[in-house]
């Protein structure tokens, strides 16, 4: 039986396995995407509620199956991150403010097989007290050539590059800066990994994490207003 040799994702497929993805692959890039894609957003592959954070980062888009800790996925091995679902050409936009530390630009990187065009974001201390980082995979086409990034700036566009299924952008938050987990040599875990502590301590759940976020600006935001009042008051009052 015919097989493809194992990439960065760890995966590994069938001669009918591949003739499946293949399908699948033609049914969401058709002209009936769309309806297929309304169809999904279900509780059980991302309700539009639980989509809501995530639409930050690509407007429209929804939470896919594979979600944080999602295992089994690609055989016995735990998925980091969440897949961001939404129709090829989508707008991908930064989490936060940023440097891009590494990016896939072109096809003849050694990891556009597995990861696809992508871009790694390092986050400054000052928003949670922790430098962090977010990855995004699967563009389109070369991401933004950029050096820094604003919150909500486009990073580039939703797209199936690398080993990828259909139209979605894998999001992680993590700890660490390099394409792949430095342990595992994967992006996934080997295994069950859901209460291991070097999950725990190298990465974020992007749902909670994101509204946490929201809720940081929301203060700031009202501080910021309270200062304004206070010195038109003075103003005012001079």
């Amino acid at each position: 039986m015919w097989t493809e040799s194992r990439g960065r994702l760890g995966m590994r497929r069938t001669g009918r396995q591949i003739g499946i993805v293949s399908l699948v692959l033609a049914i969401l890039t058709s002209p009936c995407s769309a309806a297929a894609a309304a169809a999904a957003a279900t509780p059980g592959h991302g309700s539009m509620e639980e989509s809501t954070g995530i639409q930050a980062i690509v407007p429209g888009g929804w939470l896919g199956e594979f979600r944080h800790g999602t295992f089994p996925s690609l055989g016995a091995r735990t998925h980091m991150g969440v897949d961001i679902v939404a129709p090829c050409g989508s707008p991908v936009r930064a989490l936060e403010t940023g440097a891009i530390v590494d990016r896939i630009a072109r096809r003849s990187d050694p990891d556009f097989a597995s990861l696809g065009y992508m871009v790694i974001v390092e986050h400054p201390a000052s928003l949670v007290g922790r430098v962090f980082y977010s990855l995004y995979l699967h563009f389109q086409s070369p991401p933004t050539a950029a050096q820094t990034v604003a919150r909500g700036d486009s990073l580039g566009r939703v797209g199936a590059t690398g080993h990828a299924t259909g139209c979605h952008v894998h999001f992680e938050v993590r700890y660490f800066r390099d394409r792949v987990s430095p342990l595992w040599g994967n992006i996934y875990g080997p295994g069950d990994q859901r209460d291991s502590p070097y999950m725990r301590d190298n990465w974020q759940d992007p749902v909670p994490f994101i509204a946490r976020l929201e809720r940081l600006h929301k203060v700031a935001a009202g501080r910021s207003s309270l200062r304004l009042d206070a010195v038109q008051a003075v103003d005012g009052g001079g």
